[in-house]
């Protein structure tokens, strides 16, 4: 029995890195593809010194709004080795809203996903992880 749990963690512990490496292409990539079949349309806004991307769906513009917002992301690949870029490599936040049939839907990513900063390219790490 303990052969077969650790040949399962060994098994999930490879997959799981693998999810690690995924450019922020796509990671991007995933997120389009959970939101497209869903009527989440993409929009980043411009927010001080950051961009943030939303995917959203907004039906009935006067009433409210089911709002999800994404966790930590890939913000540490290990309990010392920060990540190159926090985008999850699953967007499990927004499969929670692309599941959603309520008129309005607004998916929002946090600081450093997707889109980086107003001061163009990747965000300096310190955001999403000790700075925050």
């Amino acid at each position: 029995m303990v052969k077969k749990q650790a040949l399962f963690m060994l098994l999930a512990a490879s997959a799981l890195s693998g999810c690690t490496h995924l450019s922020l292409e796509a990671r991007h990539n995933a997120a389009v593809g959970v939101a497209l079949p869903a009527a989440l349309s993409e929009r980043v806004i411009p927010a001080g010194i950051f961009n943030l991307t939303v995917w959203e769906r907004v039906n009935k513009p006067d009433a409210p709004a089911d709002v999800y917002i994404e966790g930590d992301g890939l913000a540490w690949l290990g309990t010392h080795q920060k990540s190159l870029n926090p985008t999850p490599p699953e967007p499990m936040t927004l499969r929670l809203a692309a599941k959603d049939k309520a008129d309005n839907v607004i998916y929002m990513a946090r600081p450093c996903q997707y889109t980086g900063w107003n001061g163009g390219g990747v965000c300096p790490d310190t955001y999403w992880t000790n700075g925050r």
